[in-house]
């Protein structure tokens, strides 16, 4: 089984893959999966896949009674990569169980009475979360079984950053294809789809916040950010953003020159530019529907801001015949002859 869990390529693929298996290995009646983070102080339960019980119970238990599960927090507050486990019969006897919110409101009516925690760890960090259910009536989960999943987890872990590295390793690839697409923008952020920032250039701190020389600094993967410019990522995760191909546009900063574009990539990543009022006002969708490659779109948005052939040489590393060659390409494309046709054709 730990096999069959590493050959997994994505989180979808992991969790519809081995939740049956365990169920089966474990004697369950009914079972699900959650991947787990971290927001702040808030734990985040997300990818939620479920097997025999009610289609809301995952939604309905994520939204309204984790707090209450005493099983689920058990395991939350100490993780334990060496016996990552944990067995309702252990935590609780029958008659404090029955007598819970938890249990008359939720787990009863969904004909759970038994559960089983398989927790996932990964660097003493909860990463992922299985929940195994018996009903009323039926034998707790015995030792022997909670020795299966103790065993099992160091496989379920490893799977589960392995597809997770799959799929970011794909996130990247469109961010990247992304901010080549509108590589005249100035500020740059990249947020996951927990809205958490990935990366700012230094020139998005500054539009954000012109006035701090030297930022308080929150320390997160890969560097540290300023709290204003995590605050402004906060903000920007809860709007709803159009598809790649119709960005957002909003003015989100007090400063009447700020200009600021959300694009959703496939995979819920956001890409955000910011401009000081200089941004192009070419339309995704028409780059688009005019089939121009990467590199004709960065030309493009370069034209659109008023820049010379050998400016935009000078910043895309390229030589002047070869600016010339592409804007030859792109006006037959576009069925135009000039940079002001050109303009006025993609951006309306």
């Amino acid at each position: 089984m730990g096999r069959i869990a590493l050959e997994c390529d994505s989180q979808t693929e992991f969790q519809q893959t081995i939740l049956r298996r365990l169920e089966r290995t474990l004697g369950a009646q009914s079972s699900l999966y959650f991947a787990i983070s971290k927001e702040q102080s808030r734990w985040s339960f997300n990818c939620g896949i479920s097997r025999g019980v009610p289609d809301q119970g995952p939604k309905l238990w994520n939204q309204r009674y984790y707090k209450q599960d005493p099983f689920v927090n058990a395991f939350l507050e100490a993780p334990n990569e060496d016996s990552p486990v944990v067995v309702s019969s252990q935590i609780m006897s029958h008659k404090k169980l029955i007598a819970t919110e938890f249990y008359a409101d939720f787990l009863k009516p969904q004909s759970v009475y038994h559960v089983l925690v398989l927790g996932l760890v990964s660097h003493h960090k909860p990463i992922g979360l299985f929940g195994f259910h018996r009903p009323l009536g039926a034998a707790h989960f015995s030792r022997r079984e909670t020795e299966k999943a103790c065993l099992l987890a160091p496989f379920l872990s490893a799977a589960v950053e392995k597809a997770t590295r799959t799929e970011e390793s794909g996130c990247y690839q469109s961010v990247i294809d992304q901010i080549a697409h509108d590589s005249s923008n100035q500020g740059v952020i990249v947020l996951n789809k927990q809205h958490i920032p990935l990366y700012a250039n230094s020139t998005a701190e500054k539009l954000l916040h012109p006035a701090m020389e030297t930022p308080c600094q929150e320390p997160l993967e890969g560097g540290c950010m300023s709290q204003h410019l995590l605050n402004f990522c906060r903000q920007i995760g809860d709007r709803k953003t159009g598809k790649l191909n119709r960005p957002d546009k909003a003015d989100l900063h007090p400063s009447t020159n700020l200009s600021v574009e959300v694009h959703r990539c496939n995979d819920g990543t956001q890409v955000i530019y910011l401009n000081n009022g200089e941004s192009s006002n070419i339309r995704q969708d028409r780059l688009k529907e005019f089939c121009l490659t990467t590199r004709q779109r960065a030309i493009v948005h370069l034209v659109s801001t008023g820049m010379t052939n050998p400016e935009i040489a000078d910043k895309l590393f390229i030589s002047i015949r070869t600016v010339q060659n592409h804007l030859r390409a792109i006006y037959n494309k576009v069925d135009v002859h000039n940079r002001t046709s050109l303009v006025n054709r993609l951006s309306h």
